[in-house]
């Protein structure tokens, strides 16, 4: 079964009533996986317990279904999930076993054997867990700061939407300080979150993007090791900058056709975010068409060069020097 993250409390409840035997958590915030993973802890009263994704599948049985002392069901996470993920383990996973399997992943394709089963089975489940965007982070404030019996204005709250973006975990982290900060008070202002918020250790792929598109190498590398704090992967890194560079795409073919470079802007979907527009702009009055394609392909060929050989990628040498090559 797959579930979204604002199911979580319908899921617990079918771990509870043993209709649920099993998890898979994937993506790239784990922040939330961590947050998810503490939950299940405390809520179901689980006792932890690590295997190695080599265990083999007879091992994993034997562990499933062994009680301890205690009686208690334990919570037995498996990290990366097993590969490959054979007919050996989906014929145990079908089985009515004892305690409860957390299997946690990175990048996990919806081709994947595991994910598909742990989607298709009814006494298994999957959580997707990617970073907060502008709207789930509205509703994650709403409902923490509703819980404080707290207010908030607009520009505070517009505030928290654009710089709040990223991992789950630095997220709360941030609101906590926040509610911490404004324990006497009732209602939550601009003032107080610029003073709070640290935006030092919270970066955006907005700016970044900017970064590598103005040629600024050192601001481009400070902002990739902000975002690598946030738990975001050389892969996910990637691909923003592959969006970016479409979206250049669009609107440079779009300016070729005789439509003005701003109407182009305007039309992307998703939308620039205003704060970023002046910079993307400026980016569409400086790039060639042609050198947007160039680097495309460059950026393509750096997420394969990364997935083959993640221990020797460079962002310098693999994609900024081939970028702009001196």
């Amino acid at each position: 079964m797959k579930f979204y993250s604002s199911q979580i409390n319908e899921l617990i409840k079918k771990i509870k009533s043993n209709n649920v035997k099993g998890l898979l958590l994937y993506g790239p915030d784990k922040g939330y996986i961590t947050e998810i993973y503490e939950l299940l802890i405390k809520e179901l009263d689980f006792l932890a317990r690590s295997v190695s994704a080599t265990t083999s599948a007879q091992e994993l049985e034997i562990i499933l279904n062994s009680k301890n002392f205690f009686q208690k069901r334990e919570l037995v996470k498996l990290s990366p999930p097993p590969s490959p993920f054979n007919q050996n383990l989906k014929s145990i996973l079908k089985t009515d076993f004892f305690n409860f399997l957390l299997i946690i992943g990175d990048e996990v394709a919806a081709s994947a054997e595991v994910r598909k089963f742990f989607e298709t089975e009814n006494h298994l489940a999957s959580i997707a867990c990617y970073h907060d965007d502008e709207q789930s982070v509205v509703k994650l404030v709403l409902k923490r700061l509703h819980a404080e019996n707290k207010a908030i204005t607009n520009d505070a709250l517009d505030f928290l939407k654009i710089n709040l973006k990223g991992d789950h975990g630095v997220i709360t982290s941030e609101l906590t300080k926040l509610i911490h900060f404004t324990n006497d008070t009732t209602q939550i202002t601009i003032d107080d979150v610029t003073k709070v918020i640290s935006l030092e250790a919270i970066s955006s792929f907005d700016e970044m993007c900017n970064y590598f598109a103005s040629k600024d190498l050192e601001s481009f590398l400070n902002e990739i090791a902000k975002l690598k704090l946030q738990n975001n992967n050389e892969v996910i890194i990637i691909r923003s900058l592959i969006k970016y560079f479409l979206n250049l795409y669009i609107v440079l073919s779009k300016n070729e056709m005789g439509v003005d470079v701003r109407t182009a802007v305007k039309s992307l979907y998703p939308p620039i975010f205003f704060k970023y527009e002046a910079s993307f702009i400026a980016s569409a009055k400086r790039f060639r068409l042609t050198e947007v394609i160039n680097i495309i392909s460059i950026l393509q060929e750096a997420e394969v060069e990364f997935k083959l050989n993640p221990h020797s990628f460079d962002f310098t040498q693999n994609i900024y020097l081939r970028a702009y090559p001196a």
